[in-house]
C-alpha cells in the first residue's frame, strides 16, 4: 500500500519501492492524520500485488550498519550419525573461539570510530545548552558520515541537525482542524497545556470543542467546567465510552476538538483516536531519554504523531530539545512552560527551535515569547 499526494507521485513511489512491473490492484482517495501537520490531509492510497518493499535505512542506521561486521554466522558443527562426538565438541569450541575473535575486533573497530570522527562543528554550543554527551556522539557519527566527502562547515552542521529538531509546517494555529488528543504521564502538564491551548484557538477565532476523558477527581470537573465558561469554548466530561462517543457526536461541528486524557500509558482508553485525529505526546523538557523511551515502550499502541513539550520554564536547559527529538523521532508540536507572569502554550517553529538549541543571539532566539507575539 503506498500513499501519496496525488496519483502521478503515488505510481512513481510505486515504481521507486517495488519496481517497474509492480502490479497496480486499486487506487482510491483516502483521508487520514498528517504526521507532519495539524489538519486531516487527502491522499490517494494505491494498492500493489508487489511485496518486497525496499526500505531506506536513516544516517545513523546506515552508520550503525557499516560500523557492524557484515559477516553471516555459519552454521556450527554438529554431530552427525557415526561421527565422533569429541570432533564435533573440538569444532564447536573452535567456532566460539572465532566468534569471540569477531567481537573483539568488532570492539576495536567501534573504538577506533569514535575516536576518528571529525570535530562535530556544533558540539560546543549544543554543549552549553544542556544537550548530553550521548546524543552529542550520535550526532557527531551521523554527521561524519553524512558530510563524508563532502562540506563540514557549521551551517552543514545546522541543516543536519535540523532533520533531528524539526517542528510540525503549521505556521499558525489558525491552521488546526480536526481532533488532537493529549496523552501522557500524570503531572506532565497535559490538562494544563489543553486548557491553554484552547484559549489561544478560541482568541484565533475558532470554534473549540473540548473533551475531558474520565477525570481523576471532581475537582478536575470543576476546573474543566470553569475553563469552558471562561473561554467560551464547549467542554464535554466522559466517564465511560459511552459518554465520549455523544461527546464527540456533540462536538463534531467545531473547528478544533481538544481531547484531555488521563494517565493511560500502557492501559486502554474510554475510546481510541480516529484515522485523521492528531495524536500529542506530552513529554517534560526533564525527563531523560532512558525514562522517555520507557513511555514510548508503553505508549507504543497509541502511536504518537508528535511530542508537545512542557514545564520548559523549570528545565531552563533548552538543549534537551535534542535528546528528546532524537529519542522520540517526531516533529514537535507544542511548547508549554511559564514565562514571567504568564503560562504560555505556544506552536513550535522549527527555526526558532534550532536558535534556541544553539544558543544563537537572535529575535527569535525565545521562541515561546516571539511564537506568541506572532499569533
Amino acid at each position: 500500500m503506498v500513499r501519496a499526494d496525488d496519483l502521478s507521485r503515488a505510481l512513481a513511489e510505486v515504481r521507486r519501492i517495488h519496481g517497474p512491473d509492480a502490479l497496480v490492484v486499486s487506487t482510491r482517495t483516502v483521508w487520514h492524520r498528517d504526521e507532519e501537520g495539524l489538519a486531516p490531509r487527502r491522499q490517494v492510497e494505491v494498492e500493489v500485488a508487489a511485496t518486497e518493499p525496499g526500505p531506506a535505512a536513516s544516517p545513523l542506521a546506515a552508520y550503525r550498519s557499516a560500523a557492524s561486521d557484515s559477516e553471516t554466522t555459519q552454521p556450527s558443527a554438529a554431530g552427525g550419525e557415526g561421527e565422533d562426538p569429541r570432533e564435533a565438541v573440538q569444532a564447536r569450541l573452535r567456532r566460539l573461539q572465532e566468534i569471540a575473535a569477531r567481537v573483539e575486533r568488532m570492539a576495536g573497530r567501534v573504538g577506533a570510530l569514535s575516536h576518528e570522527v571529525l570535530p562535530y562543528p556544533l558540539a560546543a554550543a549544543l554543549r552549553r545548552t544542556g544537550t548530553t554527551e550521548r546524543t552529542l556522539l550520535e550526532l557527531a557519527h551521523s554527521f561524519d558520515l553524512a558530510a563524508r566527502g563532502g562540506e563540514r562547515s557549521p551551517t552543514a552542521a545546522r541543516r543536519h541537525l535540523s532533520r533531528t529538531v524539526r517542528a510540525t509546517h503549521a505556521v499558525s494555529l489558525g491552521q488546526m482542524r480536526g481532533e488532537h488528543w493529549f496523552l501522557g504521564r500524570a503531572g506532565v502538564g497535559k490538562t494544563t497545556l489543553v486548557l491553554y491551548l484552547a484559549g489561544r484557538l478560541r482568541a484565533a477565532g475558532l470554534e473549540v470543542g473540548l473533551v475531558g476523558m474520565n477525570p481523576a477527581h471532581s475537582g478536575e470537573v470543576q476546573r474543566l467546567a470553569a475553563a469552558g465558561r471562561a473561554m467560551d469554548v464547549d467542554v464535554r466530561v466522559a466517564a465511560a465510552a459511552d459518554d465520549f462517543e455523544r461527546a464527540r457526536q456533540d462536538l463534531a461541528g467545531n473547528d478544533v476538538v481538544l481531547v484531555d486524557t488521563p494517565c493511560h500509558l500502557g492501559r486502554s482508553l474510554l475510546a481510541v483516536p480516529g484515522e485523521t485525529a492528531q495524536r500529542h505526546l506530552v513529554v517534560s523538557l526533564g525527563e531523560d531519554r532512558e525514562f522517555l523511551r520507557r513511555q514510548l515502550e508503553e505508549a507504543r499502541d497509541w502511536t504518537p504523531d508528535c511530542v508537545a513539550i512542557s514545564q520548559m520554564d523549570l528545565f531552563p536547559r533548552p538543549g534537551r530539545i535534542v535528546d528528546l527529538c532524537a529519542e522520540v523521532q517526531r516533529p514537535v508540536s507544542f511548547l508549554a512552560g511559564r514565562y514571567g507572569a504568564a503560562f504560555e502554550v505556544v506552536l513550535a517553529r522549527g527555526e526558532a527551535l534550532l536558535q534556541v538549541v544553539l544558543d544563537e543571539d537572535s529575535a527569535e532566539a525565545a521562541p515561546l515569547e516571539a511564537a506568541a507575539a506572532a499569533h
